[in-house]
């Protein structure tokens, strides 16, 4: 993640003003852990406060916990995308 967030800031001193990003575990695979998405976006936010965030990839969420059920969220949360935090504050 640090990494991701360096090439992040020497983008946005490059010029960039959009920054298109996915999440993955140490083992390369994309990650379907919220709480990474969340760490990624929030370290962004600080790093980059003023680049727009796009996250890609086909992504899907699972639950954390041991023994959690999927959910199938409505057409306009799923992903469950609208519980990314932190949402832009501007």
């Amino acid at each position: 993640m640090d990494e991701h967030v360096q090439a992040a800031v020497d983008c946005y001193n490059a010029g960039a003003t959009v920054l298109h990003i996915h999440v993955r575990e140490l083992d390369g695979h994309g990650s379907k852990r919220i709480s990474m998405f969340n760490e990624l976006m929030a370290r962004l936010r600080e790093a980059v406060p003023d680049m727009v965030l796009q996250i890609g990839g086909s992504i899907s969420f699972a639950p954390e916990d041991e023994g959690g059920d999927a959910k199938w969220l409505s057409y306009d949360t799923r992903h469950m995308l609208a519980e990314i935090t932190p949402g832009r504050t501007r």
